[in-house]
């Protein structure tokens, strides 16, 4: 189980193709997706919101000044990492 604030619109349940991955950010260890692609021109590492669906970049949301949109509420999260 990991614990970390991100905004509380990221989806880290399990109805994705994809696995959770951990990510590093400014020290701080966080969760984005990593899903299988068929062309490398496609990005692995996204992110998934219950607003917008696929953010196409692992570290999208995981702070306020990574979020993409001005929807973005601060929660913390405990995921776990291995329930799959």
């Amino acid at each position: 189980m990991i614990t970390f604030n991100a905004c509380k619109f990221l989806d880290f349940s399990g109805r994705y193709t994809a696995e959770k991955e951990l990510i590093m950010l400014r020290g701080i260890l966080k969760v984005c997706w990593n899903r299988p692609v068929p062309d490398a021109s496609y990005p692995s590492l996204v992110q998934f919101c219950q607003l917008r669906g696929r953010l196409d970049s692992p570290d999208a949301c995981l702070s306020k000044d990574k979020a993409i949109c001005t929807d973005y509420v601060d929660h913390q999260h405990s995921v776990d990492i291995e329930e799959e």
